[in-house]
């Protein structure tokens, strides 16, 4: 594909970015939507229009299979200049440095970058000195440890997605929150459950951090931000053991998550005190015990419903996802707390749809439950602030 051609397909925001070829240009985006696309094109562009030198570029990223990607792209796009431009991640970068100049940094001399050997190595070293029994030190004989593997793909999806230790804790503690409060709840016969009364006040001074919430229209940051994940692995969990559900409501937008590992849109439930809630009832002869477990190696959160098994049956069928909408056209905002030539997305587009399925619960040849379940997501707009402040 030529550049005219990817020019055209790039929205305002990115061809804003694109054809800023003076100074520079920040650009705040999410994993997966197109950072590597964009910066390629942009070089290109510098190549076309002006007397830039290739060799004089330089692109860095943090993966291998990043600056790979990117190297590609340029072929794609300007053919053999492409192999002058300098491609690299930042520990590939600072190793040519010191290659280059070694005569600073004689006292370095040998240093490396960690290969895959080493990572392992030094990931085996961390395993090997944690104490018995732990839960990731399971080894076998000849295999070595049995997570290895995992932590390392775990480890590379955390710096894909630019989370620190301390974004990742925050993350932890914020859904531990959430899942300890409705973990060994036991609901009697005959009562219902309140998902907002389990989990109490959602606050700062409850222990919950800000994340991202719907509110007003727009997406937030605000006090317990992800607790709809626990409130939404709930209504799943109710809808496998057949109990009747009384009140659920859907996201005001589809969120992608939420349609993972097979899941189709419309199974979500949010929640927001007081008016927005998730209530089931007990109606089996016996107690119920609600039980959470977390896989922080697998960053899962299980909650499974123990109780009296008095034969019902649940399914959900003839679950349509339909009315698919696009969403509305790039808003863009001027801001005069951001310098001029920066541009930040603030909210993210998402395509509407409306979806329904029908919950049946049957018993011994009789029917419990028969209700349907409507969502109607609204398609989202993308909005961008845009500077104005001068220096």
């Amino acid at each position: 594909m030529d550049l005219d051609t990817k020019l055209k397909r790039l929205n305002p925001a990115q061809l804003e970015a694109v054809n800023t070829i003076d100074g520079p240009v920040l650009v705040l985006a999410g994993p997966g939507s197109g950072k590597t696309e964009l910066l390629s094109v942009r070089v290109a562009n510098i190549l076309k229009r002006t007397d830039a030198a290739a060799g004089n570029i330089l692109c860095l990223t943090f993966t291998e299979a990043a600056a790979a990607t990117m190297r590609q792209r340029l072929v794609d796009l300007i053919g053999e200049p492409a192999y002058r431009v300098g491609v690299y991640t930042f520990h590939g970068f600072g190793n040519l440095i010191r290659e280059r100049h070694f005569e600073y940094f004689s006292e370095h001399a040998g240093f490396e970058p960690v290969d895959e050997v080493m990572q392992r190595q030094t990931l085996n070293g961390i395993l090997e000195g944690l104490p018995r029994r732990h839960p990731l030190g399971v080894k076998r004989t000849i295999k070595g440890f049995v997570y290895l593997g995992e932590l390392i793909k775990k480890i590379e999806a955390l710096k894909k997605a630019a989370i620190t230790p301390d974004d990742f804790n925050d993350i932890l503690r914020e859904n531990s929150e959430s899942y300890a409060k409705i973990n060994g709840i036991l609901v009697k016969p005959g009562e219902t459950f309140s998902f907002n009364n389990a989990i109490g006040d959602i606050s700062e001074a409850t222990g919950f951090q800000p994340a991202y919430i719907i509110k007003d229209g727009r997406t937030v940051l605000g006090d317990g931000g992800g607790v709809c994940q626990v409130s939404t692995t709930l209504f799943r969990a109710v809808l496998a053991a057949g109990l009747p559900v009384l009140m659920r409501q859907a996201h005001a937008y589809r969120v992608a998550y939420y349609e993972q590992a097979g899941y189709k849109a419309g199974l979500d439930a949010t929640v927001f005190a007081p008016s927005v809630d998730f209530v089931f009832k007990n109606d089996t002869p016996g107690y119920i015990l609600i039980q959470t477990t977390t896989n922080r190696r697998n960053l899962t959160l299980t909650i499974d419903i123990y109780g009296t098994n008095d034969g019902r049956k649940a399914e959900i069928l003839n679950h349509v996802v339909g009315g698919i909408t696009p969403p509305p056209p790039d808003l863009y905002q001027d801001d005069p707390t951001l310098p001029t030539g920066t541009v930040k997305q603030v909210d993210f587009a998402a395509w509407g749809a409306k979806t329904s399925f029908q919950y049946k619960v049957t018993k011994n040849g009789d029917t419990l439950q028969n209700q349907t379940f409507y969502s109607n997501f609204r398609p989202w707009q993308a909005v961008f602030l845009r500077g104005t402040a001068t220096q």
